[in-house]
């Protein structure tokens, strides 16, 4: 590991145009959010757990694709990939969602064309397709391959999947009243399909008997003792798999907390009313 890291130059170590979009993105969100509460005072500000949920987003992302992170898991280690697959797409979204105030959306939605094209993006069904396959298609070795030798392809490849995911994510975890809000049951069975949905591509990597890609075939500057490409790309789809449960878990754990607070106040047993008066004679 300290040869790899010794072996490249600072700026191949660490991705300064992703690192500097990101922190484009953290001074946007920063001086929007004030300038719009500045302009209308009526609005509810941003909550501090707000902004730890965007800046964690954030905070990931950069770790996940900006530092030398992403070279390991490109070039030498798969089950390095798949950590960064786990942070990019089923981390970093619902962060970001969730550290957006409803505001935004709503000022956003004010243009026609945005609020049309977000609503049919973020159909449940059409978003919940369409990331899983892209992300089952890309692991397919012959797909995969190819990214892998063309740069330019898989850095538009992983955009995609990033936007899809964002779309994936949205009806779940934004708070925005849109009129087609999922029900607590159908956030549930939703966040059930997703996980069935991803399992097929983890199980191709977990119970391949052979190396699937070639990229990581012959990748042993870094392994060591017993620690063979094929173990690290059986390794590599654990991760995504556990990733991916606990992720989900947690996120079906927060639904369940609202379900419950949300029937417990509409729930309140009212006493039979009573005449208490004292009666006469």
């Amino acid at each position: 590991m300290n040869n790899v890291l010794t072996t490249y130059p600072f700026f191949e170590l660490w991705k300064i145009d992703i690192l500097l979009l990101i922190v484009f993105l953290g001074f946007i969100f920063s001086l929007v959010t004030k300038r719009v509460l500045i302009l209308n005072p009526h609005l509810d500000g941003v909550s501090i757990k707000k902004r730890a949920l965007f800046c964690s987003g954030l905070i990931l992302w950069a770790i996940a694709e900006g530092s030398p992170l992403s070279l390991i898991g490109h070039h030498y280690l798969f089950s390095v990939h798949m950590v960064q697959m786990t942070i990019t797409y089923l981390m970093v979204p619902p962060l970001l969602i969730a550290g957006l105030p409803e505001w935004v959306f709503t000022y956003l939605f004010q243009v026609s064309s945005i609020k049309k094209m977000v609503h049919f993006a973020t159909r449940p069904l059409l978003a919940i397709l369409v990331f899983n396959s892209l992300f089952s298609i890309y692991h397919f070795p012959n797909v995969f391959d190819t990214l892998m030798a063309n740069p330019w392809a898989m850095d538009f490849y992983h955009i995609v999947l990033f936007i899809t995911s964002i779309m994936m994510w949205f009806p779940i975890i934004s708070n925005v009243q849109t009129g087609k809000e999922l029900s607590s049951l159908q956030k549930t069975g939703y966040i059930f399909a997703m996980g069935v949905l991803l399992t097929p591509a983890c199980a191709l990597i977990i119970f391949a008997k052979d190396i699937l890609y070639q990229m990581y075939q012959h990748r042993s500057s870094i392994t060591y003792l017993s620690y063979t490409p094929l173990y690290d790309q059986q390794l590599g789809g654990v991760i995504m798999k556990i990733g991916q449960e606990i992720i989900y878990g947690t996120v079906l754990l927060r639904i369940f907390i609202g379900w419950f607070k949300k029937d417990k106040l509409y729930s309140i047993d009212e006493l039979p009313a009573e005449d208490y008066r004292v009666p006469k004679g």
